[in-house]
């Protein structure tokens, strides 16, 4: 018997994003694709401890943070949710950014500014990422 597909209205989503406007946009895309658990954070202070808190599955993180850069974030949420979707956010889409990024275990980069569909594909590929997991 295998398991039921994974609801993209079931992820839980966490965005770490220092600019507002993007953090805005994201949320407002998300609504709108019917993710029902959406938090965000302004910077990546305590993003650990708010991914598990929140529980996230799929996490948005922005590559420059103000006072750190995201991709250091990656292994620290990484240990605590092995199974976290994490996704880099970047207005700067240079090809170290995207190796070091995956490397680190990140699933997926999106250059901003980015657009619903793209959101909407992130949204996907971590529905059947979770669908995986759960037939194991």
């Amino acid at each position: 018997m295998s398991a039921a597909p994974f609801a993209k209205s079931a992820l839980r989503v966490l965005v770490v994003d220092d600019d507002a406007m993007s953090r805005d946009y994201l949320r407002t895309v998300l609504r709108a694709l019917h993710c029902a658990q959406i938090s965000e954070s302004a910077s990546g202070a305590n993003v650990t401890q708010a991914s598990k808190r929140e529980q996230a599955d799929l996490i948005f993180l922005d590559i420059d943070l103000a006072g750190g850069n995201g991709i250091d974030l990656i292994a620290p949420i990484l240990a605590e949710q092995p199974d976290a979707f994490i996704v880099m956010l970047s207005a700067h889409s240079t090809l170290d950014n995207v190796k070091v990024a995956t490397a680190q275990g990140a699933r997926g980069f999106i250059v901003k500014p980015f657009t619903a569909a793209r959101i909407q594909q992130v949204l996907s590929n971590a529905a059947q990422h979770f669908a995986k997991l759960r037939k194991r």
